[in-house]
């Protein structure tokens, strides 16, 4: 008696593993995140990522919020029909974004207090009133209160921020001429007589002068 035996056999066909390396990118401070891509390695010949049927999402510890630094960036959730993914994270910089810091133009009368100069910022993000500074600035002024009348400069000097690329922009203070009030003294003289000289005096007058500096 004999016995014929069918042997069946069975062909398990793994999926092929592919990388997702995330690609790095950039950002300015205070700006969304971009756009991520991925670079797809492993795909066999004649095939790439348009077999692709999801191409999942991204995460990143970065927000529009974040300071100047790096971050990682993640991909999960791609599929494909055929392959499987390992991924490896990519790295999200941000760098600073760009500030202008101007000298505000200020004025004052001549013999009076030097005001309080004061910055003015232009491209400041998320909301900020200042930027926050790692070596503070210094706002100057060749004027003082015994400056003459005219126009000197106000620079801004020293600073660094944080998160910001800073470009520093110089004022003006304006030092006014003040009203002032000459008056000719009254005098007599003996008919006759050469006139005498004559005298002025002075309502008015700054920082201790006795007469104006006439030009």
């Amino acid at each position: 008696m004999s016995f014929t035996v069918d042997v069946l056999y069975t062909y398990i066909i793994n999926p092929l593993t592919v990388t997702a390396r995330v690609e790095n990118a950039t950002k300015k401070y205070g700006d969304a995140n971009p756009q991520f891509h991925t670079d797809y390695s492993g795909f066999i010949t004649g095939e790439n990522e348009s077999v692709i049927t999801n191409c999942g999402t991204y995460s990143s510890t970065a927000t529009a919020s974040s300071a100047v630094g790096t971050y990682s960036v993640t991909q999960s959730g791609v599929t494909a029909k055929n392959y499987v993914f390992q991924y490896v994270s990519g790295t999200l910089t941000v760098t600073k974004a760009p500030l202008t810091v101007s000298a505000r133009n200020k004025s004052m009368s001549y013999g009076g207090m030097v005001p309080t100069l004061e910055m003015d910022y232009t491209g400041l993000k998320n909301g900020e009133s200042k930027p926050t500074w790692t070596t503070t600035p210094t706002i100057t002024t060749t004027a003082t209160s015994i400056s003459n009348a005219g126009a000197y400069p106000i620079t801004i000097s020293g600073g660094v921020a944080k998160n910001y690329d800073v470009t520093f922009r110089e004022g003006t203070l304006t030092i006014n001429k003040v009203a002032l009030t000459a008056t000719t003294k009254s005098t007599t003289r003996i008919y006759g007589d050469e006139n005498p000289e004559f005298e002025m005096t002075y309502s008015g007058l700054k920082n201790n002068e006795q007469v104006p500096e006439w030009t």
